[in-house]
């Protein structure tokens, strides 16, 4: 029954518009970026923390797209290059904000921003 319950809660947080097409935007530096919120999750359990690292993987796809029909191996070298960088950059974010989350420490912002 809970396991039940923990896949519907990760679906419904799928399936939110907000989470469904991420808004990219430029920073301050000109590089593209997708601020991802987590206000509305609890970290600690592991549906928050499931839907957090969902979110964080559909902004990497954002702020990384795939070229879909290119098949100059130099382009798509970059994009996976870009991708595995800012999954692996954001993922360490992520996994410190869940650690802080089970500890008991609040976050500052409640926003991750991938880049």
């Amino acid at each position: 029954m809970i396991r039940k319950f923990t896949l519907l809660a990760i679906a419904a947080g799928m399936a939110s518009p907000a989470i469904a097409a991420p808004t990219p935007e430029v920073d301050a530096d000109g590089h593209l970026q997708v601020i991802v919120s987590y206000a509305d999750l609890d970290l600690a359990s592991a549906a928050g923390a499931a839907t957090i690292q969902h979110r964080v993987r559909a902004a990497v796809r954002v702020v990384c797209p795939i070229t879909p029909g290119v098949a100059q191996v130099g382009v798509r070298m970059m994009e996976m290059q870009c991708t595995s960088e800012t999954s692996q950059r954001t993922n360490r974010q992520v996994d410190q904000l869940i650690a802080d989350a089970k500890a008991g420490r609040l976050a500052s912002s409640y926003r991750v921003a991938v880049r």
